[in-house]
């Protein structure tokens, strides 16, 4: 009769369900490096444990070795998962040669095969197998063989966990003890077993161990971000880099971060780990968006410290794993506060200069106008005068333009300055300058010619149009309100005008006729323009 034993059963059905957690958990984190490997170990586990509840809780099965004999598929299996798994998160994937998988695959499969066909030749149990029996406990030169080989890959992932469970990295070092922990289980409860200490006969107590380990992976899953943080980048020069360095897997998480840069940003490592881009770099979306797009980029981030401004020099590049396939992307930092600094108080200092250049620029263009300018009216002084006539006399014989040369003088002037005083002449003058500065073309050569009077040289104008400008200034002068201590002030102006080439083709020539027209102007009365008739002379 077959022995039914529902509190085991029971256990065993709990260690399935805690196993297929962890399937559901690796299957939304496939893509992270270790984790095929590790959802196979959770399905030989879920397989393992079923077939053993389904036995002990005593349901109908085709012979008294059917499910215990199905049981031998994840037993097999186990090893070859949990090593791979190891090598992956203990950063040994590189030893995964074509022979090696060759071997863990094959292995299993062999091991199944003479389990099968053992009545044909004995290979495996030899004869030995105890039938109705709830564990295989003893067997032939196969079931040594797997024995053997099973404990050897078991023992060789120990190792590795066992030494990475002393990782210069404390959450590296934790997750190490972890698995360390979770996986003593399974070989706990084969010493009970080989020991023959077991509250039911023929019962295998591997798959009890599996229970507990379930639970401590889930645990571990579910509270220290296993598979999140499998070490993708850790070495020890990273970690006593001076530069920050922060490792992003494919989905944009933190699964590393050296103590640089804990320190560079102040970021804890246990609260990071595990984290979205999004959350770690809030504060710079320059780099976040570089990180989401998975692309590599160099710059800088401004960030405060301790009340004082911290620049980084940020680099981000994608790395790959031994299949070329991309595996995350690695953000490096380092601190270039000093030497922005220094910059800084350069890139001040060359301001201050500059500044201090453009007003040397600003003065001495202010002394060039002042030496060619008159202090009083803003208009140009008459040294100016003979290159301005010069220049245009010749820009005349090139293009044959005609030139007008206007002569100016403020009637009365004299008797303004001894009646209202020279404050008020000099209101007057200055009025005129401003007016005449603000009134003529962009081309034209306006200047303070003597005391009171004003020349202007107007290129490319006839007589009928110059004769229409100046006659607009004197009505302006005419029409202007000038007052003293209340008293109003009238003062009117006389112009003569020359043009080239009819009343001169120099510049005393042109001067001389523009003189001629300005006396023939006070002669008829004052207060009027007139052009020089034509003469030669």
């Amino acid at each position: 009769m077959q022995a039914i034993n529902p509190l085991y059963a029971i256990l065993m059905l709990v260690s399935a369900l805690a196993s297929t957690v962890v399937c559901v958990i690796v299957w939304r984190r496939r893509s992270t490096p270790g984790a095929i490997p590790l959802l196979i170990l959770a399905l030989a586990m879920a397989w393992w444990d079923l077939t053993y509840f389904i036995h002990w809780i005593g349901l109908p099965r085709p012979n008294p070795n059917f499910w215990v004999d199905a049981t031998y598929l994840g037993a097999l299996i186990v090893p070859a998962g949990f090593f791979t798994f190891i090598l992956y998160f203990t950063a040994h994937a590189h030893w995964l040669k074509k022979w090696l998988k060759i071997i863990l695959i094959s292995e299993p499969i062999i091991s199944l095969l003479l389990f099968i066909t053992d009545k044909s030749h004995g290979i495996f149990f030899a004869g030995l197998r105890v039938e109705g029996a709830g564990t295989i406990m003893d067997g032939g030169p196969g079931f040594w063989f797997n024995i053997v080989y099973s404990n050897t890959l078991m023992l060789c992932a120990f190792m590795l966990l066992f030494k990475k469970a002393y990782d210069q990295n404390p959450v590296i070092r934790q997750q190490a003890r972890i698995l360390l922990f979770g996986a003593l289980f399974p070989w706990f409860f084969l010493l009970l077993g080989l020991a023959e200490i077991s509250p039911t006969p023929n019962m295998d107590l591997t798959p009890l161990g599996f229970t507990f380990t379930s639970i401590i992976f889930t645990i571990g899953f579910l509270r220290f971000h296993l598979l999140d943080i499998v070490p993708l980048a850790r070495d020890r020069l990273v970690e006593n880099l001076r530069d920050g360095v922060i490792v992003f897997d494919t989905f944009n998480r933190v699964v590393d971060i050296n103590p640089a840069a804990q320190c560079m940003l102040t970021l804890d490592t246990h609260t990071s780990l595990g984290k979205n881009a999004e959350e770690v770099c809030k504060h710079w979306p320059e780099l976040l968006e570089q990180v989401k797009n998975n692309s590599s980029w160099q710059g800088e981030l401004v960030m405060e410290k301790n009340g004082q401004e911290i620049y980084l020099d940020v680099n981000t590049l994608g790395f790959f794993d031994h299949s070329a396939h991309f595996a995350g992307q690695l953000v490096e930092f380092r601190d270039i506060t000093y030497h922005k600094k220094i910059e800084l108080d350069i890139r001040k200092t060359n301001q201050q200069l500059q500044t201090q250049l453009d007003e040397n620029q600003n003065l001495r263009f202010l002394l060039q106008e002042q030496a060619i300018r008159d202090s009083l009216t803003g208009l140009y002084n008459r040294r100016q005068l003979g290159e301005a006539m010069a220049r245009e006399i010749a820009r005349c014989l090139h293009t044959k333009e005609p030139l007008a040369v206007v002569l100016m003088d403020i009637d009365h002037f004299k008797t303004v300055n001894d009646r209202f005083g020279h404050l008020t002449g000099d209101l007057v003058l200055e009025s005129l300058g401003r007016y005449l500065l603000t009134n003529t073309r962009s081309e034209d050569f306006a200047c303070r010619y003597g005391g009171e009077e004003f020349l202007v040289i107007m290129p490319n104008i006839g007589a009928v149009e110059a004769l229409r400008q100046v006659e607009e200034w004197r009505s302006h002068m005419d029409n202007a309100q000038f007052k003293h201590l209340g008293q109003e002030v009238h003062i009117t102006l006389s112009a003569g005008i020359a043009l080239y080439p009819q009343h001169g083709k120099t510049i005393d020539e042109l001067l001389y006729s523009a003189d001629t027209a300005l006396y023939q102007a006070k002669n008829a009365g004052r207060n009027r323009v007139l052009t020089m008739e034509d003469h030669t002379p």
